[in-house]
């Protein structure tokens, strides 16, 4: 007999041999309920998991609860009686309850379990052990606990619980109660429940209770209960910040003249803020924003680096009374212009609420001055130099560059501002390109210069002297123009501190603490006592609280890779159709690309808005493909910095006009059909198209701007005439759209998710979760932080990546992303002949200073 099967069983004869000795039953949730607190479904504690195991599932997202109790004859206070240990997550529960038994021997009963679920409807399932060793019981499979809540309206709970013995099928237990709530609040809480054991027809086994608890204050709770035996249970519970504090009084006599027990108990929570009072604000402090690289969508390895999460979190900041100020640490921070400006608006909201902002700058460029010019301080790095210099738009052209390869290019365009494909047919501005990003410059650089003259409060006169004469400032000249208050670095920040608020206080992180300027050191356990934790915002109401959520669509416009149409569309599909979901926000970063792709997620948002509101948030750019996929929302925002409209559709040919030859390749060709031969070829089709061709090509192109604009019409309710008139492939910055009816309002992400709320009657103090759509891919992110490894430290072998890279990438501006020829030009080769709703996003946005994008550095 094999080793491995004998110690099987071994085991399970031990496991049998236990069962058979266990004389004792387990402790049923009658019991529990009778010594302390409510009733399951109306508990709120870890102690509610041991009644009901789908308790937890009601619990915030991340929290956790760990009680203690101990009771004792309060006339005799050295006679413990029982102890019990209780711990709850939104996942997992575990509970230890100790008694003694009528014979003195004690029994422990041990629950571990799982929950699932939300706050409307949950289940939870629990193996029960009991262990008394006196009585020789080593039971690990006593029996299963299987439970259930429902909570259908703010008014109203009920639950279940059913115990089975997992060796006698005659021993079980049924628990079933509810709690009515008349305010829809914690305020007053009616509550009973009723029991049975073993048998539905003797009454004796049956039993119920009834009781009241009442909560004038958050984190206070009175509560009182009587049951069918006559038995009295008074208690209360207080909960400040992460601790609360409980006793009860059991008297098995409603006069209490009968036996007596006490308890007592203490617990530990983790992130449920809302059922607690708020803990002592003495504790003050500044909290530090350490920012890298900011994403547009949630990131899985790096939560923090999320623009939607900063923003909570400035948003929390605001609310906490244990925050003194924000400092903004800029050093490290890379984002658009679009999420800066939402950074920037964001701590404007913060500063309404008399709180303080420092800003720390270090090589600044106009866009990161420009944010910080938001602070009520500026402290610059005394080493550090300030670029004023404000901004400058080229593209780059290929055309010269593909006739010495022997490629040969047809643009087919037939819209005057659709150029995203000038760069292959041209060497430089047509008078229409010129005109649009002529018009979109003047935009953004008018935003950002009033930002700049309302956060300092320099007249136009100053700002034209510094942008002209002296736009590379060291930190002691940015100092005399009043740019910035203070040089130096922590201690000048301090010595600021001190300056606004009357005294020092700590400063905790939040972001990248390696990127920190206060957090020192590399002991994890020391960064993750100085890192902030937003608060949780769950209440102490029943019902799951209404969803909103926030859907990404950012990457070009394909079906698959860039923003995933065909998954996408499914996501938006389903949050229609899901009734917790009251709203969705659809948040777009995406030049365009496949129309197809495009209209699969327009469509989506056009059917959403048939269940609900839809509201969209552009970022930092939406064109063409990227405002398709908008145009059906019930309401869109952009930033003053947005890319948008791009109403149009071009396609482009490229061919072998001498490639092959060069390379020493030839092709020879059968074919059936006049056309069949026009994809055919080494590298590339070996011909142009012919004036047929075109003429097809031509049609399709126009049928699809029809398309395209009379779904805007459509969606935007304009008429055609007037899509048509702004429409042409221009694009539009944000301010711009607004002006011309293509959007409803400037405003961020935060903005939107404002407007929404007010649109579903829906008041700041209400409970809302925000869910973020699609799910961060670990795979995907895995391979990107591979990918963030510098270059090869010779000089050729720089030289050598950079020729297969393309230029210098520099980091995704609101203009452009400033790619390389072969970048550009490969995708292109790949969707030969595709018509496509596309913005050109190669311009080349040209920064000065140390960090000038599309320069070599070796």
């Amino acid at each position: 007999m094999p080793k491995k099967f004998v110690l099987v069983l071994v085991g399970l004869l031990t496991l049998i041999q236990g069962s058979i000795w266990a004389s004792d039953n387990f402790i049923e949730p009658w019991q529990v309920s009778s010594l302390f607190g409510t009733t399951g479904s109306v508990q709120t504690d870890a102690v509610g998991s041991f009644i009901n195991p789908a308790l937890g599932a009601t619990m915030p997202f991340m929290s956790t609860q760990m009680d203690t109790w101990v009771f004792a004859d309060p006339r005799n206070l050295q006679s413990k009686s029982q102890w019990a240990y209780f711990y709850a997550d939104p996942y997992m529960l575990m509970g230890l309850y100790s008694t003694n038994l009528p014979d003195n021997t004690n029994q422990i009963d041990v629950h571990l379990g799982f929950s699932g679920g939300n706050r409307s409807v949950a289940f939870g399932i629990a193996n029960i052990s009991v262990f008394n060793q006196q009585h020789s019981v080593n039971d690990y499979f006593h029996a299963l606990q299987a439970g259930l809540l429902v909570r259908p309206i703010q008014q109203l709970s009920l639950g279940a619980t059913f115990t089975q013995n997992y060796i006698n099928s005659e021993k079980w237990n049924l628990y079933v109660d509810g709690g009515l709530r008349p305010f829809g609040s914690n305020l007053l809480t009616l509550f009973g429940a009723w029991s049975a054991s073993d048998t539905f027809t003797d009454p004796n086994t049956q039993r119920w209770q009834a009781g009241v608890s009442v909560a004038p204050v958050k984190g206070f709770e009175l509560y009182g209960k009587y049951n069918s035996a006559g038995s009295l249970t008074l208690g209360f519970a207080f909960r400040y910040g992460m601790l609360g504090l409980s006793s009860s009084l059991y008297s098995d006599k409603q006069d209490f003249s009968g036996s007596l027990t006490a308890g007592a108990g203490l617990s530990f929570v983790m992130n449920k803020d809302g059922f607690a009072m708020k803990s002592s604000s003495a504790a003050k402090s500044y909290l530090e924003l350490s920012l890298g690289n900011l994403s547009a969508a949630p990131s899985f390895f790096n939560s923090s680096a999320s623009l939607f999460t900063v923003l909570e979190t400035i948003h929390s900041a605001k609310k906490d009374p244990a925050i003194e100020g924000l400092i903004l640490n800029t050093t490290s921070l890379v984002a658009s212009r679009s999420d800066l400006w939402e950074l920037r608006s964001s701590l404007e909201d913060f500063k309404k609420s008399g709180k303080k902002v420092i800003a720390f700058i270090q090589d600044p460029t106009f866009d990161i001055y420009a944010l910080a010019s938001v602070a009520d301080r500026i402290v610059m790095d005394s080493q550090g130099v300030l670029s004023f210099d404000g901004y400058v738009a080229g593209r780059g052209y290929y055309k010269h560059t593909l006739e010495k390869l022997g490629i040969g290019f047809r643009e087919l365009k037939y819209f005057t501002y659709k150029s995203a494909a000038e760069s292959y047919s041209r060497d430089s501005f047509s008078e229409a390109d010129k005109e649009q990003y002529e018009a979109y410059l003047d935009s953004i650089f008018n935003a950002t210069k009033q930002l700049i003259l309302t956060g300092r409060g320099l007249s136009s006169e100053q700002f034209a002297i510094l942008l002209e004469d002296n736009f590379l400032l060291s930190a002691k000249e940015a100092k005399t123009a009043a740019l910035v208050d203070t040089m130096g670095r922590e201690d000048a920040i301090r010595m600021i501190i001190r300056e606004l608020s009357g005294k020092d206080y700590p400063v905790q992180v939040f972001g990248n603490g390696s990127l920190s300027l206060f957090q020192k050191g590399s002991m994890p356990m020391m960064s993750l006592m100085s890192t902030y934790r937003m608060t949780s915002q769950q209440q102490d109401i029943w019902g799951e609280p209404p969803h909103i959520a926030i859907v990404y669509a950012n990457g070009e416009t394909a079906l698959q890779g860039g923003m995933n149409a065909r998954t996408l569309a499914k996501i938006i599909d389903d949050l229609a159709q899901d009734n917790n979901v009251k709203a969705i926000v659809l948040r777009v970063d995406s030049p365009g690309g496949d129309a197809i792709a495009a209209d699969y997620v327009a469509e989506a948002v056009k059917k959403a808005t048939e269940q609900k509101p839809v509201y969209v948030s552009m970022g930092s750019v939406a064109g063409s493909g990227g405002y398709w996929v908008s145009m059906y929302g019930t309401n869109l925002y952009a930033t003053p910095y947005t890319i948008t409209g791009s109403i149009g559709v071009i396609a482009s040919w490229f061919y072998d006009a001498g490639l092959n030859n060069k390379l020493g390749f030839s092709i020879d060709l059968l074919k059936r059909g006049s056309h069949a031969d026009l994809q055919a070829g080494i590298i590339l089709p070996y011909r142009d198209l012919n004036d047929a061709e075109v003429k097809e090509y031509r049609q399709w192109i126009l049928e699809l701007y029809d398309d395209f604009v009379a779904k805007v019409a459509a969606g935007r309710n304009m008429d055609e005439n007037k899509v048509k008139e702004l429409a042409e492939g221009r694009i539009y910055s944000g301010t711009d759209a607004v002006q011309n009816g293509l959007i409803d309002d400037i405003g961020g992400l935060q903005y939107t998710l404002a407007a929404l709320k007010e649109s579903l009657n829906l008041s700041e103090d209400v409970e809302v979760v925000i869910d973020e759509y699609p799910d961060p891919d670990p795979f995907t992110a895995f391979m990107e932080a591979l990918g963030q490894t510098s270059l090869p430290k010779g000089n050729m072998a720089k030289l050598a990546a950079i020729l297969i890279q393309g230029v210098s990438r520099p980091n995704l501006s609101p203009l452009a992303v400033g790619t390389g020829f072969f970048e550009t030009v490969e995708p292109r080769i790949i969707q030969n002949g595709q018509v496509q709703a596309l913005i050109p996003l190669d311009m080349i946005e040209l920064y000065q200073g140390k960090e000038s994008f599309g320069t070599v550095k070796f």
